[in-house]
């Protein structure tokens, strides 16, 4: 299949949000345009991504290529993003947001309430992976 490098990731990331809406459905957090357009939540959409594309890419050029370490580089630098940067995000929201609700009724409506779930914890992005290379190896 001449197109694997783009079809599997995109059905493996399409998956991975799908699970993403069965999960926030079992917590009791249903809310499909939440899920579409939000970060964070179980599986990590972006952790299977990443895995996918650097399992085909250890398949196809095998894991000691040049095209492999820079795919698995990058695969890290992006799931540090979503863990590391993202946590401090989340943060960083909370704090804003408590600082807007201590404001009189009036002046709180002049600033957005922050989203404060922008970060993957380990679980999720574990979980990603293991979607990731597993569905990758099962569709290539």
């Amino acid at each position: 299949m001449p197109y694997k490098f783009i079809l599997v990731p995109l059905t493996i990331i399409i998956i991975s949000q799908i699970l993403k809406l069965v999960t926030d459905s079992i917590k009791g957090n249903f809310n499909l345009k939440s899920v579409l357009n939000s970060y964070g939540g179980m599986p990590s959409s972006h952790a299977a991504l990443v895995a996918s594309i650097s399992t085909i890419t250890a398949v196809q050029s095998g894991i000691n290529s040049i095209p492999f370490a820079i795919c698995l580089v990058f695969s890290i630098l992006i799931l540090r993003d979503a863990t590391g940067l993202r946590m401090v995000t989340e943060k960083q929201s909370i704090a804003i947001n408590k600082l807007i609700k201590q404001l009189p009724i009036d002046n709180q409506k002049n600033f957005a309430l922050q989203t404060e779930s922008v970060g993957h914890t380990y679980s999720e992005i574990l979980a990603g992976i293991v979607l990731g290379v597993v569905l990758t190896w099962v569709l290539v």
